[in-house]
Formats: C-alpha cells, structure tokens, sequence
C-alpha cells in the first residue's frame, strides 16, 4: 500500500525495498498562477517555466496518461475562471508544462520549489526500448519486426 506513514511523516512505498522514502509534501498545491495563455500551443508548451505542474515528459514511458492526469488536475485544482458573456463559465487551468522536451530546456533547475511540482515517469529500459522501436520503427516506419532491425535500430 503506497499510503502508508511512518513516525517521521514520510510516505513509505511498500512495493520499493524499506530505505525508500519521500518527504510528506507540505506546500500548498502549486496553482497560484493561472495558465499561460495560449497554454495548449506547442509554442508555449515548450517555453520555460519555474512555478506549477512541471512534467517532464519521456518517450513511451506513459506520458500522455500521465499528462492527462496533470491536465485534469490543473483544471480542477483551478481557482481561475471567466464567464463568457453567454452565461457560461469558463475554467482556466494551473500553469503547467507538459510537453516532451528536457528539463534542460525548459530550465527546471531555476524552478521556484516552492511554487512548482516536477513530476517524471521511469520504466524498465528494455520494455521501454522495445516499445519505442515497435512504435516509431515497425509501426510509424514499416521497418521489418526482426531481431536484426531492433539490434540496429
């Protein structure tokens, strides 16, 4: 059960080995800033940001499902909204970067910690390399499925 806290308030995960632990998160939920706008633009997906959700977002490691959670909390987490004029009300989502692009470019090392939530995904290297090639080269490229084609790819 990943909810388990110890006596120091630490969130223990019981599926990774005892010594691994995180810190309770004790800020408040980073959405003091409203997104930019034009947020949903790749031109403005890949600009730098130092405060809000800040994914960085990795090839086939289940990115977009994890994105999607981002999106959906950004907009409920929101305390930013307009009325249209038409009765409707309008919801504008937490700042938030979600596009693939390192962190380097999107300068993370300069984020305001206390303002932001950086989150990244990790899977097993060989499922993630199998993955991308059945993706990118034997679906997208029509590359033959062959041990010889993934050795080379």
């Amino acid at each position: 059960n990943i909810n388990n806290i110890n006596d120091n308030n630490n969130i223990i995960d019981s599926r990774l080995p005892p010594q691994t632990t995180w810190k309770k998160w004790t800020h408040d939920f980073p959405c003091s800033e409203e997104a930019d706008k034009g947020w949903k633009s790749s031109k403005v997906q890949r600009t730098p940001a130092a405060t809000g959700l800040l994914f960085v977002r990795e090839m086939k490691v289940g990115s977009s499902t994890m994105a999607g959670i981002l999106l959906r909390l950004a907009h409920n987490r929101s305390t930013f909204a307009y009325y249209n004029g038409r009765g409707g009300k309008v919801v504008i989502p937490c700042r938030m970067r979600v596009d693939h692009s390192d962190a380097r470019s999107f300068e993370y090392g300069k984020r305001n910690k206390q303002k932001s939530i950086m989150v990244s995904l990790l899977r097993d290297p060989t499922k993630r390399a199998v993955s991308q090639f059945f993706h990118f080269r034997v679906s997208k490229s029509n590359v033959e499925p062959t041990d010889e084609n993934f050795q080379t790819s």
